[in-house]
């Protein structure tokens, strides 16, 4: 047999392997390699163990897919802990420097009031980071994760939140200009929120995008 056929099947086996190992059906498995290129007759072999795929070893099982789904898990309470706390900050910050006219003195503008979410933010910022890459790196490997039953959870889940938040937000902007309350203060808030809503949301629409291309 070339060396560039063994390679081909090695290369193979190993996603195969990969994929078995967390859990994914072999009709998705079947559907990721087509999209690839990977020849039909080829794929139906391999799947059907004519081309022999490793056999994870016992510990190994299910132990990846479950670990990936903790991952995501922890990686979107950072996200709502880090999002929380830059809007807390920016709060603090036009409170001190664009003050109600009604009163001038804010409670937050001691600069103790900065201590809560400037710690939420450096402990939740590193830990979102990690989590970020690790799972961008393990996905553009095994592109099967993007089929995670918890991932697709935590992303539409998010966008429900986002979009309620957002209408909340620009309801209580219409709200106060109607009503001739809105001041300086409450409108740059009000744009805090619907900039981190609206930037949270925007990045996950755009990896639903990317997962329906996959799948196309």
């Amino acid at each position: 047999m070339p060396q560039e056929n063994m390679n081909e099947q090695l290369s193979l086996q190993d996603f195969i392997s990969r994929c078995r190992e967390a859990d994914v059906n072999d009709l998705i498995i079947r559907d990721n390699l087509l999209q690839v290129g990977w020849r039909k007759d080829i794929i139906d072999k391999a799947l059907a163990g004519n081309i022999p795929v490793p056999i994870p070893q016992e510990k190994e099982k299910g132990s990846r897919s479950m670990w990936d789904a903790f991952e995501h898990i922890l990686l979107f309470i950072s996200l709502y802990t880090l999002v929380i706390s830059i809007g807390n900050i920016f709060y603090r910050l036009i409170d001190i420097y664009v003050p109600e006219l009604l009163n001038s003195y804010s409670y937050y503008s001691g600069a103790d009031s900065f201590s809560s979410p400037l710690a939420a933010a450096i402990v939740s910022f590193p830990l979102f980071l990690f989590f970020f890459v690790r799972i961008a790196k393990r996905t553009a490997q095994l592109p099967a994760i993007r089929n995670l039953p918890v991932r697709k959870q935590l992303i539409y889940g998010t966008l429900i939140l986002a979009f309620i938040i957002a209408l909340i937000d620009i309801i209580a902007l219409i709200y106060n200009v109607l009503s001739g309350d809105l001041t300086s203060n409450s409108f740059m808030k009000m744009l805090v929120v619907l900039t981190l809503a609206g930037a949270v949301a925007g990045y996950y629409l755009i990896q639903i995008r990317e997962d329906a291309a996959i799948r196309d």
